[in-house]
C-alpha cells in the first residue's frame, strides 16, 4: 500500500511540474514522453515531400484529417502536433504515408486537429489505399482509380472528381459526394452514418439500408430498397447498416 501511495504521489508531483513547465512555455501545452523524457508538444507546419511525382498513395493515419487536392506541383505536407508527425517515402511514383499513434501523452490540454495535405497537379489519377482511423477525408478535383478507402471514425467528402473501380467503407461517419462521376461498379458502405450523392453521374444505382430511409430526389421510400438499371456497367451501390441513403439529381455517365 505504501509503495502504491508513493508511486501515485510521485506521478502527481511530476504532473504538477509538467503543468508548470507548460504554463512557462507560453500557455498550457500538451505534454508527452519521448522515452523517459517529458516533451512539450508543439504545433508545426512541415513539408514532408516536394516535387517528387507519384500516382499511387498508400496512407495509414491514426488521428489526422486527410485533404487531397490539386495544386501546381506534387507535395505532401502536415499541420499538427510534432508528436504525431507522419513518415513519408516516395519511390517509383508511389507515396507511402504513415502516421502512428505518436508518443504517449501524459497531460493533454487541447489536441487540436492534425491534417495531412496531399497535393497533385490537375489531371493526376491516384490509386492505392487510404486507411484513416480517426479523422475526416476530403478529396477535391483529383480522380481516383481502384482506390480502396477505409475511414473508421470520420466523414468522407468527394467533390468534382471521377472514381473508377475501388470502394469506400466508413465505420462511424457520413459520406457525401457532389459532382462525382462513378465508373465501373462502385460501393459505398457505411456502418453508422448517412450516404448522400448530389448532382453526380452513374448509369444505375442500388440503395440499401438495414435501419434508415432510402430517398430519391427528396422522396422518402423508407427502408425499401431502391434500384434503377441494376445491371448497368457503371453502377453505384449505397449501403448503410444504421443510416439513410439519399440520391439527388443523378444523371447517366456520358
Amino acid at each position: 500500500m505504501k509503495k502504491t501511495f508513493k508511486i501515485g504521489l510521485g506521478i502527481l508531483v511530476i504532473g504538477i511540474v509538467l503543468m508548470v513547465v507548460g504554463f512557462a512555455g507560453h500557455g498550457m501545452k500538451n505534454i508527452s514522453f519521448e522515452g523517459a523524457t517529458p516533451v512539450i508538444e508543439k504545433q508545426v507546419t512541415k513539408k514532408l515531400s516536394t516535387a517528387k511525382e507519384f500516382n499511387r498513395v498508400n496512407l495509414t493515419s491514426s488521428s489526422a484529417n486527410v485533404l487531397i487536392k490539386t495544386g501546381s506541383k506534387f507535395a505532401i505536407s502536415y499541420q499538427g502536433s510534432n508528436a504525431r508527425l507522419p513518415k513519408v517515402t516516395v519511390t517509383n511514383q508511389s507515396a507511402t504515408i504513415h502516421q502512428g499513434e505518436g508518443r504517449g501523452t501524459f497531460f493533454s490540454y487541447n489536441n487540436g486537429d492534425d491534417t495531412i495535405i496531399i497535393t497533385v497537379p490537375r489531371g493526376t489519377k491516384l490509386a492505392g489505399k487510404l486507411d484513416v482511423a480517426d479523422g475526416n477525408l476530403s478529396i477535391t478535383n483529383v480522380d481516383l482509380e481502384n482506390m480502396d478507402v477505409n475511414v473508421a471514425d470520420g466523414d468522407v467528402v468527394y467533390n468534382n472528381l471521377t472514381v473508377t473501380g475501388g470502394k469506400t467503407t466508413l465505420g462511424d461517419g457520413d459520406f457525401t459526394s457532389n459532382r462525382v462521376i462513378f465508373k465501373g461498379h462502385y460501393t459505398v458502405k457505411t456502418d453508422d452514418g448517412d450516404n448522400k450523392v448530389i448532382t453526380s453521374h452513374a448509369d444505375g444505382f442500388i440503395l440499401h439500408t438495414d435501419d434508415g430511409d432510402n430517398k430519391l430526389d427528396g422522396v422518402d421510400h423508407g427502408t425499401e430498397d431502391l434500384q434503377q438499371n441494376e445491371s448497368a456497367a457503371n453502377l453505384l451501390r449505397l449501403e448503410s447498416n444504421d443510416g439513410d441513403n439519399s440520391v439527388i439529381n443523378i444523371k447517366a455517365v456520358q
